[in-house]
């Protein structure tokens, strides 16, 4: 093979794998359900950089992953995930679960964004959505909920926190 077709193939291959993330990327977004889900996804990408990655097993389904650098931890952020705990099912805004290579251990957030549209108008949404923290704290997971005045307020910020308890968690294990 000549140094133009070696070239040319790995050209092909380079724009494959930018249209795979592209796609992936695309995929994600529109799973949110809220502009704030979409803010904070955004949010999080740009500041950190992720790569977006397609799940062959799940049909339409993308996640993104990053390198979190020294001590090769791994954060993979699922948007709208989906739980099973117990007899109910659940659809975490952000699921965020950070693994170390090294084998310290796993900590896995769950993200919640509550704008006002959806969330905490009664009572009985409020009710709900402390329950739902309690059975998801129960089963093993850390929650994180912000409302739609902390993310469009600070996003980074949250972003932030979320990922660097994340890390500690992986690191403490």
């Amino acid at each position: 093979m000549d140094i133009s077709d070696w070239a040319a193939q790995l050209y092909q291959r380079k724009i494959t794998e930018l249209q795979d993330q592209i796609k992936a990327l695309d995929i994600a977004f529109r799973s949110c359900e809220s502009p704030i889900e979409q803010y904070f996804l955004m949010s999080y990408i740009d500041r950190w950089r992720p790569q977006a990655i397609l799940l062959p097993d799940r049909s339409g389904y993308a996640f993104l992953m990053e390198d979190s650098g020294p001590g090769n931890d791994y954060i993979s952020v699922f948007p709208q995930f989906a739980l099973r705990l117990g007899d109910r099912n659940y659809r975490a805004d952000f699921l965020f679960n950070c693994m170390s290579q090294e084998g310290r251990g796993t900590r896995t957030v769950v993200v919640e964004l509550d704008g006002h549209d959806f969330h905490e108008r009664t009572k009985e949404q409020a009710q709900r959505d402390r329950a739902r923290d309690r059975r998801m704290t129960r089963s093993g997971f850390h929650v994180f909920r912000f409302t739609g005045s902390e993310i469009y307020r600070d996003v980074e910020s949250a972003v932030d926190e979320v990922r660097t308890f994340a890390l500690e968690g992986s690191k403490a294990a």
